[in-house]
């Protein structure tokens, strides 16, 4: 059955992320860039603005002097995708607003139990209720981020997930 579900997933999700994490199934694997170290494609909270354009340039959609959003993959208009918007202060990276647009029901329970999964082995258990998953860990330089996996398939009438990294002082409290 497993085997089933990631080839399903390598049939929606386009192609072009080589990986040495086979337990990643390919959508997630472009989203989040797995090749790389980081939080969301490569860029975590604290990053320097010109990294993450620089790192972000191929997917940009929109730019402006202290936010930024991507789109992955760019070429499929009517499958799964995703938004990614991040937000600077200072120069660096405090906030990543991840939106994710299942094609299905489907695919929105495969890909929120995918990033449990992959949150889950990256930050430790998080702390679930009812369709919303919170972790807590520390910037590079020591600062408190809260990370969240929420399931806003219901209240939005169409299959939604957004993934939130916001920094913020003393949120881990």
């Amino acid at each position: 059955m497993k085997k089933i579900i990631y080839i399903t997933l390598f049939a929606f999700y386009s192609c072009g992320t080589n990986t040495n994490n086979k337990d990643d199934p390919q959508g997630l694997i472009d989203v989040l860039d797995t090749n790389h170290p980081g939080d969301i494609h490569g860029t975590s909270i604290g990053d320097d603005i010109e990294y993450v354009m620089k790192k972000m340039k191929p997917h940009i959609v929109s730019e402006m002097p202290d936010e930024l959003t991507a789109r992955i993959p760019l070429s499929i208009k009517d499958s799964t995708f995703y938004d990614i918007d991040y937000d600077f202060k200072n120069g660096e990276l405090y906030s990543i607003d991840l939106d994710i647009f299942p094609k299905d029901s489907s695919d929105c329970n495969l890909l929120y139990n995918e990033f449990k999964k992959y949150y889950n082995r990256a930050y430790g258990q998080g702390s679930e209720d009812d369709g919303y998953i919170v972790w807590y860990t520390e910037t590079k330089s020591g600062e408190d981020v809260e990370i969240s996996l929420i399931d806003e398939s219901s209240s939005r009438h169409k299959p939604y997930l957004a993934v939130t990294f916001y920094q913020e002082d003393g949120i881990a409290d």
